[in-house]
């Protein structure tokens, strides 16, 4: 059986964790952009409660992945690294709005890069286009934190729900596609002979 087929199923048969990644980045950004006054403490701990689902779930779907194809090591890498920095915002919420945005900074550049490396092994038909449109809007978020870092709490809150919206809309379509992919079965292969 072709390896990116048995990866496709892998990742495929958990589609569902997908789409849940997808609805906590849009609650987290509907959240942020209704109410971004909140203090920064406030915002760190959503962020971090954000960020720990994320990564769980990354978690969640590179074991999945793993067991079926060694690509799995993206979303693992992903998933760490968002548990980390998760813990690392939760234990200095107070440090100072830079540090949170060069963290913020920090994991959407580390976010970006993972999910462009787990597009490389994704063929098209199963959503190699929104996973990596999840991977540019990523980065994008990344540069602006950093080309950005003293432009207050407000504006982070703005810039956070934006893009989790966004990139939470791009989760969830990917998730149907590979619903559609899982419900559709193995792709039709041509004989010859």
């Amino acid at each position: 059986m072709d390896s990116d087929l048995v990866f496709i199923r892998g990742i495929a048969a958990r589609w569902w964790a997908v789409a849940l990644r997808g609805v906590a980045a849009i609650v987290f950004g509907a959240l942020a952009l209704i109410a971004p006054g909140l203090t920064l403490v406030v915002l760190t701990v959503w962020l971090a409660a954000f960020m720990a689902v994320d990564g769980a779930l990354a978690v969640i779907a590179g074991v999945s992945a793993l067991r079926h194809h060694k690509h799995g090591g993206a979303l693992l890498a992903e998933g760490a690294l968002g548990l980390l920095i998760a813990l690392l915002v939760m234990i200095w919420p107070v440090a100072g709005i830079a540090t949170v945005i060069y963290l913020v900074g920090a994991w959407a550049m580390l976010t970006g890069a993972a999910l462009l490396w787990g597009t490389a092994a994704l063929p098209m038909r199963s959503g190699r286009l929104m996973m990596g449109a999840a991977a540019v809007l990523s980065l994008l978020l990344g540069v602006l934190l950093f080309a950005h870092p003293i432009a207050g709490a407000v504006v982070l809150a703005w810039w956070l729900g934006a893009y989790a919206i966004i990139s939470g809309c791009v989760l969830l379509g990917l998730a149907f596609s590979l619903r559609r992919a899982s419900l559709a079965g193995p792709p039709a292969r041509a004989s010859f002979g």
